[in-house]
């Protein structure tokens, strides 16, 4: 874990992960703790289609999924606890978070 890591413990941070890579996905929800918010992006709201990732995610941890992208997907559901935003929404969460990671 990086030094950068390391400090955002404690305080919630808003994980905005913007690709459904492997790499990438384990990446972010390594560091994905209780009271954290994560944002699925892009590609990533295909994570919705397969939810075998959600093991790995820390419980408490929000789900949000950008409506306007899984729409551009073809993904039209979620599951319990995702909920489906759109851009004012997000701003808000961002706004409300005194930390901000993207994960490409």
């Amino acid at each position: 874990m990086t030094e950068n890591a390391t400090s955002l413990k404690g305080s919630p941070c808003l994980h905005c992960l913007m690709s459904d890579q492997l790499d990438t996905v384990q990446a972010c929800l390594a560091l994905c703790v209780s009271g954290d918010s994560l944002v699925l992006v892009s590609t990533a709201v295909n994570l919705l289609l397969d939810q075998a990732w959600r093991q790995a995610l820390a419980p408490g941890v929000m789900v949000y999924a950008l409506a306007a992208d899984a729409a551009a997907q073809g993904v039209s559901s979620g599951f319990d606890g995702c909920e489906f935003i759109d851009d004012p929404a997000w701003a808000r969460l961002a706004m409300r978070q005194p930390h901000c990671l993207s994960w490409k």
